[in-house]
């Protein structure tokens, strides 16, 4: 599947609701191939648009852990934290 489709497929069942902020650890670690992307992120004003709790999301899965109502407010900033994971990939390779 192309990357354009897998993005396609994934902001379905999140405007469908069937999955939420709280529930993309997997889809954020592959999307970063668990790279940080702190950077992006800041650079794209994450903080600013949604609060500063929501840069947990711009590292790797694996780092995201007690995740709760706080980060609902992150789900604004969902496509932000895809594009910085997807150029995260495309500059490392």
């Amino acid at each position: 599947m192309g990357e354009r489709f897998m993005d396609m497929l994934i902001r379905a069942a999140l405007d469908a609701g069937q999955c939420g902020v709280l529930h993309v650890s997997p889809i954020l670690q592959c999307a970063s191939g668990g790279r940080d992307n702190t950077d992006c992120c800041r650079h794209r004003n994450i903080a600013m648009k949604s609060g500063p709790q929501c840069e947990v999301f711009c590292r790797s899965g694996n780092d995201i852990k007690g995740l709760g109502l706080q980060h609902l407010i992150c789900n604004v900033v969902l496509d932000d934290f895809l594009l910085c994971h997807h150029a995260g990939l495309r500059n490392s390779l």
